[in-house]
């Protein structure tokens, strides 16, 4: 499975269309991982438009992003590895804490 990994895009300010190096991954994904940060759900229409798009919401997303469906936090199941998916936005120090207790019971 090919799965392709963004976050922080920030449309529009950073993300006016998808850059020809990122299209060049994203027409060889299986499944896109937005993980978050967004700012307008308009690119995750754009990117479903190479595979489906899973994602989550991050702390400059609107209620757009929201209304398409991308959750807090995403656990997902890929065939063997589990991921686990949320937006971040907090300090460094103490971030692998925080990701352990927000997962509990997965393998650290």
């Amino acid at each position: 499975m090919n799965v392709v990994v963004l976050a922080d895009t920030h449309a529009p300010r950073r993300w006016k269309s998808c850059p020809p190096a990122v299209a060049r991954h994203l027409r060889r994904a299986d499944l896109i991982l937005h993980a978050g940060d967004v700012c307008t759900a308009e690119v995750l229409v754009e990117l479903s438009a190479y595979a489906p798009v899973r994602a989550v919401l991050g702390n400059n997303d609107g209620p757009d992003v929201a209304a398409w469906g991308a959750p807090e936090t995403l656990e997902l199941d890929l065939g063997g590895p589990r991921v686990g998916m949320i937006h971040d936005s907090g300090q460094t120090t103490g971030r692998t804490a925080r990701m352990r207790r927000r997962f509990v019971g997965r393998p650290a």
